[in-house]
């Protein structure tokens, strides 16, 4: 009975992970380029505000930046809602991908052990397509997706597995606030000392300006703590599993290991993605935290 740790590397595995992480990635970077979108905006309506309509800013005339305004906010309003939808859509297909790809770890018919029906998340057409593709060369980024917990049973390696996934996200996500706090009051203290801080006309006006910067960063940190949220709902779930027989787990065991990973996938779904440069920066420290995790699990100590 081949381990977790091994059939995560199998090319049809492999051909999963990588089509999903490639999917998650566009829609991460769709969201740095929203982002960059607001603080243009929110810059575009700074000036607008604060200089007077006989003035020039930089090369444009007064008129010429106001109307250029105007134009964003009318391209964000119409493409704003159907982004979102399209966006959903996205990333929940790239989620039923991550769920073939567990299917493919997790599911053994030796052991009688089934996690995930992934007939259930893709079309064999669309399953097809995904393992007709062909992988980089360089498989490191895809490859050892898990730590190794082959020496535990098949149950465990399992549950293990699934811890890992979501506390990875939840140390993600926990850097993502802080580093997105950081930004804003960057932004914020960058915006006051270029422009003083006189409390008149123009002051109250630029801080109306601020309002498009601060209403779309309220709602990415709302988001970003309704995920956290989540993950400790799914990391109390998983707390609570407690396999008394991993050799041979009862069938309400493997349906609490069906549930957590259900739960699992209805985060990724939907979660606020975090963006790929924060990912790469904290890669390689989080990967020692968890080779470290993975060695006393394996030891016996859960």
């Amino acid at each position: 009975m081949a381990s977790v740790y091994e059939k995560q590397n199998n090319e049809d595995a492999l051909k999963y992970v990588y089509t999903a992480k490639k999917k998650f990635s566009r829609l991460k970077y769709a969201k740095e380029i929203e982002f960059c979108w607001v603080v243009l905006a929110s810059i575009l309506s700074i000036l607008v505000s604060y200089h007077g309509p006989s003035e020039k800013i930089f090369i444009l005339s007064y008129e010429c930046l106001e109307t250029l305004l105007v134009a964003i906010n009318i391209v964000v309003l119409l493409l704003s809602n159907p982004l979102d939808l399209f966006m959903s859509k996205k990333q929940e297909y790239a989620a039923k991908i991550q769920q073939c790809f567990d299917a493919l770890c997790y599911n053994d018919e030796t052991a009688k052990i089934q996690i995930i029906d992934k007939d259930s998340y893709l079309s064999e057409d669309q399953r097809s397509d995904i393992l007709t593709n062909e992988l980089p060369k360089d498989r490191s980024n895809w490859e050892n997706w898990y730590h190794d917990y082959s020496s535990r049973p098949l149950s465990e390696q399992i549950l293990f597995s699934q811890k890992e996934s979501y506390k990875w996200s939840n140390k993600l996500k926990m850097a993502f606030l802080i580093v997105y706090i950081i930004v804003c009051i960057l932004y914020l203290s960058i915006v006051f000392l270029c422009f003083g801080v006189k409390f008149d006309v123009k002051f109250v006006a630029l801080l109306s300006s601020c309002m498009i910067f601060f209403e779309h960063s309220v709602n990415a940190i709302y988001s970003i703590i309704c995920d956290l949220h989540s993950l400790y709902g799914i990391k109390k779930y998983a707390e609570s599993i407690n396999i008394k027989n991993p050799q041979c787990p009862n069938r309400n065991d493997i349906q609490k290991l069906v549930t957590l990973q259900s739960k699992i996938y209805d985060y990724r779904k939907s979660n606020y993605q975090v963006p790929d440069w924060l990912y790469k920066c904290f890669r390689n420290s989080m990967q020692h935290f968890f080779e470290k995790k993975a060695k006393v699990l394996t030891k016996g100590d859960i």
